[in-house]
Parts: C-alpha cells; structure tokens; sequence
C-alpha cells in the first residue's frame, strides 16, 4: 500500500470526551498513509473517550501540551466528542496549539 504521508508527523489534541471512533480512525488512516501520530492532551497519562452515548476506552497520551510544539507537526486533527471541544475552548495553551498551526498555513481537521 503506498504510504504518501511516509516522514510525516500529526498531532492528535484530545482530552477527556474525545469521540473515540473520530480519534481512532483518523489515527488509523494517517498510519496507514505512512504518518507518525503524537496523541497530545491538556494533561500526561490517559484520557478516556466518549463512545456514542457512554465513556469509551482510555488512550495512552504522547505528550503534554507543555511539552509539545505546533513547529513539530504537520498537521493537526482535532476529533469532536461529549467534552473534548468544551475543555480543548477553554485552554489557553490548547488554543495558543491550535492557532500556531493555522498562523503557519498547516492542515488542520
């Protein structure tokens, strides 16, 4: 299978209530075309997704917004889900993340 994201790096920026199967199958995609995929959060350790109409399953964090820097990346995916949007909005480190990427004119889903 060609792998056209092959040397590519994504960022994943979930927190609690991420829509699990947005954030799954996006990391599964951009594997699959040959990405590396950094889950990053608001906090290290793991956070829990939101499967349809009940928490879903704990994912394992990459990196910590702290730690993590938009330069890094080539593109960010940003899943939906029953809190994610809500704690992602309210973080000014998230949203600092989140225009770095667009101030550089890099995807963002």
């Amino acid at each position: 299978m060609p792998q056209p994201l092959k040397g590519r790096r994504f960022a994943i920026l979930a927190s609690d209530g991420f829509e699990q199967e947005e954030l799954q199958e996006s990391k599964r995609v951009l594997e699959d075309a040959g990405a590396k995929i950094d889950i990053v959060s608001l906090r290290r350790g793991r956070i829990v997704g939101w499967d349809v109409d009940n928490w879903g399953q704990e994912i394992r964090v990459d990196r910590g917004l702290d730690e993590a820097n938009a330069q890094d990346y080539d593109g960010l995916v940003l899943p939906g889900g029953f809190g994610n949007p809500d704690h992602l909005r309210m973080s000014s480190a998230a949203l600092r993340f989140i225009r770095e990427f667009f101030a550089a004119h890099k995807p963002v889903a």
